[in-house]
């Protein structure tokens, strides 16, 4: 197996309830077709996005078994010459939990892997930093990260970190009034899974603990996207027809 090859775990499950206007409460938010004029699904513009960053194995982990002939009919054949994509279920769509699933260790393998969700759209400048970070300072793992809306901040959790001189994160927790939290995509080589496999046979898989327990092995690198946009609001979604259509997700 080629130990240089980046694995994509593509988290896409779910029901859609946090913008049921759009899904009916049913359908995942990645396969949302925002208007005429953006005619794919959502992930379609993701699996885009990884092909031009030159990713050509993922796995879309769902839900239930009833979403993957759904996402294979929304996904159209051969859309994607050159990319593998396969399906599996899980009962957990945490992007951590999901690991206590042997289908996702087994399509990792030996490969470094970066782990996002279907919903979720970023400027492909992004892939470019993480991949770079990862070779560059050998670091175990490559965030993103964006500044969350005043309006969200009251009664939320945001994860805040520190720095040493060297630029390098150092530690990380919660706070009730920073304005910025660490999101997916996330970006780890393969020695970071035993990391996150321990973390889940103890039923421990929550961000927090699995990224400390990496600064604690290896540095820690955040990246600051140009462009990111989590999918939870009917703007949201208007956020993301319109970076579609300007041309800004293709650059």
């Amino acid at each position: 197996m080629n130990k240089s090859e980046l694995k994509v775990v593509l988290i896409c499950g779910g029901k859609g309830t946090r913008v049921s206007e759009l899904t009916g409460a049913v359908s995942p938010k990645s396969l949302i077709r925002l208007s005429k004029k953006v005619s794919r699904p959502l992930v379609a513009y993701q699996l885009d996005q990884l092909k031009r960053a030159g990713v050509k194995s993922v796995l879309l982990v769902l839900e239930n078994d009833w979403q993957v002939p759904i996402f294979k009919h929304s996904i159209r054949s051969g859309e994607f010459p050159g990319m593998n994509y396969s399906f599996s279920t899980c009962f957990t769509l945490h992007p951590f939990s999901i690991f206590s699933h042997p289908d996702i260790t087994k399509f990792i393998g030996r490969s470094n892997f970066l782990v996002s969700y279907g919903d979720i759209y970023y400027s492909l400048d992004i892939l470019g930093k993480m991949k770079k970070l990862l070779s560059r300072n050998n670091t175990s793992v490559a965030c993103g990260m964006y500044s969350k809306s005043k309006r969200w901040r009251k009664g939320k959790k945001f994860i805040t970190f520190s720095k040493n001189n060297k630029g390098e994160v150092v530690n990380i927790g919660y706070s009730d009034k920073a304005d910025f939290t660490i999101h997916a995509p996330f970006l780890f080589k393969h020695k970071a899974l035993g990391t996150i496999l321990r973390r889940a046979k103890l039923n421990s898989a929550r961000t927090i603990p699995i990224l400390s327990d990496l600064i604690g092995t290896s540095n820690l690198s955040v990246v600051t996207p140009r462009r990111l946009v989590n999918l939870t609001t009917l703007q949201d979604a208007k956020n993301v027809e319109g970076a579609i259509r300007e041309g800004h997700l293709n650059q």
